[in-house]
């Protein structure tokens, strides 16, 4: 009797063993509970509001502030509605430990008449100083606390019992799991935009380093041909179209678009200057193609990279005397590409496994792994595709299938 007289953490437990026991439920918890899950469902959007929203409603309170618990344990507001005022997020590591401990709801108002139930935990003064701030409400996802939630006095409800602790604890778990969501949904865009620049920077380093072969090889030769005027005049031309590309590329590295410029490209032209472009070395391909004029929608500086890329693997597997062949012919409402080499080919579980996986190399330090894997993404965007033929000692042969542009 003296215990329960003097102390108040067990008047309070005996009052809720009472209550549980001798008196009625207040709550329809059905009619509750929609209201509570239609508020947290409508739509994709603000859902740390409609966290704060949908848990101030079973307390008719009017605002709310919601901290979420960040990768690195910390917690940092992400809601502030309708509270004017707005602490550190510093403020709340005083009581994140306990709140993990014990679980429990704090109401302002009780603590400051009687402390002693809540083992005289010590609130932060920027908590405190939060004019008609009323509860603290822990937020648990899987044992874990995922977020923590301040309101405000109600205008309706002056004090809550243990029914209200009840809901508030049972709806928080409910709301921490529809946070948890958001934050995992947040996470993964976050995740899939640093995936779509890096595979964009990669794109990007590849063809720079096609350029700098090409540069390279101009150096090499400066010295032996410095005194003749054509081929200053190539080195001047080269110089011109590499700093072209490298522009291209630096618009393509700040918009995050690469390939968006579609227009009709004609594939006898295209396929002469890739054919042109890779003449200089040896094997020197050569080119087949129709009196027909054959047209596809692309972006022209990607599909010249593409040709190029192929008829340079063709070049470096087959050496200086072996044979690249390129051939263009219309195929019903498709336009085809075929290149091959007469090199030491390919098995076919390379092809199948290797070929045009990204970062898989067999050219060692030189090699980055990713143009087959390139070309192949830029094909299949324009609705085509690239069929590989190959057998160890037969050579390769690259079948690219494009659909056509009759008007």
């Amino acid at each position: 009797l003296l215990a329960m007289l003097f102390s108040g953490q067990v008047r309070n437990k005996t009052r809720v063993w009472l209550s549980k026991h001798f008196f009625s439920y207040k709550y329809d918890y059905r009619d509750e509970w929609l209201k509570f899950t239609g508020t947290l469902a409508t739509g994709p959007h603000k859902i740390p509001e409609k966290v704060v929203r949908a848990m101030a409603n079973l307390c008719a309170s009017p605002a709310g502030l919601l901290w979420a618990k960040t990768e690195q344990g910390t917690f940092t507001l992400i809601c502030n509605w309708e509270m004017p005022e707005t602490p550190g997020d510093k403020a709340l590591s005083a009581i994140v430990a306990w709140m993990e401990e014990t679980g429990w709801i704090i109401d302002l108002r009780e603590w400051r008449q009687s402390p002693d139930i809540y083992d005289n935990l010590n609130i932060p003064t920027a908590i405190r100083e939060i004019p008609r701030a009323w509860l603290i409400v822990p937020l648990f996802f899987s044992d874990q606390l995922q977020g923590i939630l301040l309101l405000k006095e109600s205008e309706l409800k002056t004090e809550i019992n243990w029914e209200d602790r009840d809901l508030l604890k049972l709806a928080g778990r409910q709301a921490a799991s529809h946070l948890a969501q958001y934050q995992a949904d947040t996470a993964l865009v976050e995740m899939r935009q640093f995936e779509a620049f890096n595979r964009l920077s990669a794109y990007v380093i590849h063809d720079l380093k096609n350029i700098l072969a090409q540069q390279s090889l101009i150096v090499s030769n400066a010295k032996k041909h410095r005194d003749n005027p054509d081929f200053i005049d190539d080195m001047i031309e080269t110089v011109e179209n590499s700093v072209e590309r490298m522009t291209r590329l630096m618009e393509q590295m700040r918009s995050g678009v690469r390939g968006a410029d579609y227009q009709a490209v004609e594939l006898g032209a295209l396929l002469e200057a890739a054919v042109a472009d890779r003449a200089t070395t040896l094997p020197a391909p050569a080119l087949e193609q129709p009196a027909d004029t054959l047209c596809v929608r692309a972006d022209k500086e990607q599909l010249y990279s593409v040709f190029t890329h192929i008829i340079q693997n063709g070049q470096e597997a087959t050496g200086k005397n072996g044979k690249v062949e390129v051939r263009l012919s219309a195929d019903g409402n498709e336009v085809v590409v075929e290149i091959a080499d007469d090199g030491p080919g390919m098995e076919e579980d390379f092809i199948a496994h290797r070929l045009f996986k990204p970062f898989d190399t067999t050219k060692g330090l030189t090699g980055m792994g990713i143009g087959a894997f390139e070309s192949r993404e830029i094909v299949r965007k324009l609705g085509g595709d690239i069929l590989v033929r190959s057998l160890p000692e037969k050579g390769a042969h690259f079948c690219i299938r494009l659909p056509r542009l009759t008007h």
